[in-house]
């Protein structure tokens, strides 16, 4: 299963912040792919993002829960995976729940999005 699908709202945008992620392809001969996150603001008239944004992930990735700091408004993580999953954010101490399901980007390859 998918253990953050339904947990956070289900919406990668919510009270004027946004969670994305970009793709790379780890290496030519490998099935993984760098997943890149990042929570930032996205509607200039609410607060600057601030703290620490909590990332809950797959539980096939240790740990599964993680914690980073905003640098210059913006919360990031990199991380290596061979399928898609849903990822939960929290941020403003609690305030603010995102949700992205990396399976349902279209940008991202079939075989990425299906394993």
């Amino acid at each position: 299963g998918d253990p953050q699908k339904g947990r956070f709202g289900g919406k990668a945008q919510n009270r004027g912040r946004c969670l994305s992620a970009q793709l790379d392809n780890a290496a030519a001969y490998s099935r993984f792919y760098k997943v890149h996150l990042q929570v930032s603001r996205v509607d200039p008239s609410t607060p600057p993002l601030e703290g620490a944004v909590i990332f809950c992930l797959h539980d096939t990735i240790k740990p599964s829960v993680q914690s980073f700091a905003v640098v210059d408004g913006v919360a990031r993580l990199s991380l290596l995976s061979f399928g898609a999953f849903t990822v939960g954010a929290i941020a403003d101490g609690g305030a603010t729940r995102l949700e992205l399901d990396l399976s349902e980007d279209t940008r991202f390859p079939e075989i990425f999005r299906t394993s």
